[in-house]
């Protein structure tokens, strides 16, 4: 597979139409996609891939989808049931990730997005509870 340094256009544009086409219906109206810089190496030593960091600026003016695992959103077809979403808040949001390209020998690529989920729960006021997870005994107190 061919680096970033030796074929930039191609896995950063395959990188960016990844990106948008996942979150462009969820976050839109923002500045979208920005790819961060990178050395003049690119990718892992010794790994067949290329990793892109990147993110994504938008606002939350249609309200974050329920069960919204990052697949692909495509823009809402009126003959299906829409997906639950939360209340919009207008919120400005960034969401963070890395895209990791992998190229097969017939030369298919293999894309693997990474997104910090969390911090994007964060930026629209959720938060999560739970307890953690306790091993071995625990003692009396």
């Amino acid at each position: 597979m061919p680096s970033i340094a030796e074929e930039p256009g191609a896995i950063f544009a395959l990188v960016q139409d990844d990106v948008e086409r996942g979150l462009r219906f969820v976050f839109p109206r923002g500045d979208g996609y920005a790819r961060a810089e990178i050395s003049e190496e690119g990718g892992i030593a010794g790994v067949d891939v290329e990793v892109v960091v990147w993110t994504w600026h938008g606002l939350d003016t249609v309200g974050f989808p329920l069960g919204f695992v990052g697949e692909v959103q495509e823009e809402p077809d009126e003959t299906e049931q829409p997906m639950p979403r939360l209340q919009p808040t207008g919120a400005e949001v960034t969401v963070s990730g890395i895209t990791l390209v992998e190229r097969d020998a017939d030369h298919e690529f293999t894309v693997r997005r990474y997104v910090d989920w969390l911090a994007v729960a964060h930026q629209l006021g959720l938060s999560f509870d739970g307890r953690p997870t306790i091993k071995g005994p625990v003692a009396e107190p």
